[in-house]
This record gives structure tokens, C-alpha cells and sequence, in this order.
């Protein structure tokens, strides 16, 4: 099965809530459906170092994260350079990827001011394997069944996660 481009997207934040929490991390893949998993054009970008503030839970689950962005002294922003790197991948409206992207991940950058216009239907990953699970099952399970790397909450290795699932299930070239 021949599928469109969609950019697999992933954050990584100090907590659940989109509101009161921030993001620490923004992984992305271009997928044109074509390349090698490989070559694909990826986008990676962490947080300048901030005070943060979120949930222990989330935060400890992001140490080594957290110790990476405590040596960033950039202060570029994390959105802007987001949407400058999709726009830079493709003249079309993207179509976003995900695993529970539309509760979680598109709303902590809409709440941190990203603008870009995005196609509404998601691609969740969770939702394509129902048939196979009789559940939605985390991304860990999915690759589990695909053996397949366990996901790392490192948002591009995830990201690729994504993209594997994806093509898995389309039959698309790894």
C-alpha cells in the first residue's frame, strides 16, 4: 500500500498537562513513504536550559534529557525552528503521526504557540494495531509484537518508532 508523507512526531515534557507543563523535547521524521528508514529527514531539538516545573514522575523519566539540557545555553525557539524544519520537508499542509498525538503531543505545541496549519485527521498508530490487539496498545507493545526496539522516551528514536509501526503495517519498505 502506497501512503502519503506524514512527519511521526514526538515531545518529551516535564508532565501530562499541556497548561502548566513544558516541553523538553520535540523529535520528528519526515516519512515520503519511499526512502529507506535511514534516510529520512529528521528534526531534533531540546529545550534552552529554564527553570522547569512538572510532575516528578515525568521529570525523572527524562534525567538524561534533563542533564543534556542543563549544557544548552541556546536560546532559540523550540516551535519556531519546528516550523521553519516542516517547512523545509514539504510546500504541503502536513499530516501528523503518533501515538495518542492528538491528546497529548499537539496540544503542548499548540499551548506553546505552534501556528502552522496541519491536516486534522491524525495518524495514530495505537489505533491502527486495534485489530490486532482488540485494544489500543502503547507504542511499547506494538513494537514488542513487531520485535522491535522498546520505545526509548527519547522523542526521535520514538519518532522512528512511529515510522517502523507505520510502514509495518502498510508494507512499506524498512
Amino acid at each position: 500500500m502506497k501512503i502519503k508523507p506524514y512527519i511521526a512526531l514526538d515531545t518529551e515534557t516535564t508532565g501530562l498537562d499541556p497548561k502548566n507543563d513544558q516541553i523538553l523535547e520535540i523529535g520528528a521524521v519526515y516519512d515520503d513513504g519511499i526512502s529507506k528508514i535511514e534516510d529520512l529527514k529528521i528534526f531534533r531539538i531540546i529545550s534552552p536550559n529554564i527553570r522547569f516545573s512538572g510532575n516528578s514522575f515525568a521529570l525523572s523519566l527524562n534525567s538524561e534529557l534533563l542533564k543534556e539540557i542543563s549544557k544548552n545555553t541556546g536560546t532559540l525557539s523550540m516551535i519556531s525552528e519546528f516550523e521553519k524544519w516542516i517547512k523545509s520537508v514539504t510546500n504541503e499542509t502536513p499530516t501528523f503521526a503518533g501515538k495518542n498525538i492528538a491528546n497529548f503531543d499537539l496540544p503542548f505545541l499548540l499551548n506553546s504557540g505552534f501556528s502552522l496549519r496541519y491536516k486534522h485527521r491524525i495518524i495514530d498508530v495505537g489505533s491502527m494495531y486495534y485489530p490486532q490487539f482488540g485494544y489500543i496498545p502503547s507504542l511499547d507493545e506494538i513494537n514488542a509484537k513487531l520485535d522491535y526496539k522498546p520505545v526509548a522516551h527519547k522523542a526521535l528514536d520514538d519518532a522512528f518508532n512511529v515510522v517502523y509501526a507505520v510502514r509495518m503495517l502498510t508494507n512499506n519498505r524498512i
